[in-house]
């Protein structure tokens, strides 16, 4: 095969020479049928037997045929001449010498044609923009442990719930409640699988905040100044 793939040759003499080569033994020696060859190289019977025609004529091989059995195929690239016109100078195309059409220092710079891209915010149902589309995951959560970060924005998207500065904020507010830190809170919902945090979820109760806490102290108060005006009247 190495010997045979810089010859010379028509193409279908050459896909011929190669099956046949791929068939031979140490000897070179092969029986493959006609019908077998038009197989593998994809031509028709008469192009084939042309093509053994050609080879034999030109030395590449010699047949012995038997009343009977298949033709033995022996081949001899040692022994192959190429027609003159088959010479490699004269039938092989040289490549094409390609020109640039504009010098490389007048080609026009990338930056100054292309078009560029932009994005629009996203809107939501309402047709408002949302603004907080646009925010880094990364930046809403700076300062928390990377891994529980990276956890709780896979837990959020798994649900398909966006990481917004609302959400962060909402859930920070709440794990004050509960006396967490924002990372104690988010541990929490990826232990739990939570997309948010109550401060009641984990205390068992209701939690007051500190607006609700001042109006009930304020109640108080007035209650105790209205019992002082009786005990004094």
């Amino acid at each position: 095969m190495a010997v045979i793939w810089p010859l010379q040759m028509p193409q279908v003499a050459k896909s011929v020479y190669i099956s046949l080569a791929d068939n031979a033994n140490d000897h070179g020696t092969c029986w493959p049928s006609i019908a077998t060859i038009c197989e593998r190289v994809c031509a028709s019977e008469r192009a084939v037997q042309n093509a053994i025609l050609w080879l034999e004529k030109h030395g590449a091989l010699t047949r012995q045929m038997s009343t009977g059995r298949s033709t033995k195929y022996t081949l001899t690239p040692a022994q192959y001449a190429p027609p003159q016109e088959m010479h490699p100078r004269t039938t092989c195309t040289p490549p094409p010498h390609h020109v640039h059409p504009t010098p490389a220092g007048d080609a026009p710079h990338p930056r100054t044609t292309c078009t560029l891209t932009v994005i629009e915010p996203s809107k939501n149902r309402k047709g408002t923009v949302n603004n907080t589309a646009s925010l880094n995951n990364s930046d809403l959560l700076a300062g928390i442990d990377e891994k529980i970060a990276h956890d709780f924005v896979t837990l959020r998207k798994a649900k398909k719930a966006p990481i917004t500065e609302t959400a962060i904020a909402g859930i920070k507010r709440e794990a004050q409640k509960a006396g967490y830190s924002l990372q104690q809170a988010l541990q929490t919902c990826c232990e739990r699988g939570w997309i948010g945090f109550k401060a009641e979820w984990v205390t068992g109760k209701p939690v007051e905040d500190a607006k609700t806490r001042n109006l009930e102290a304020k109640r108080m108060l007035g209650f105790l100044d209205e019992q002082k005006e009786v005990i004094d009247v």
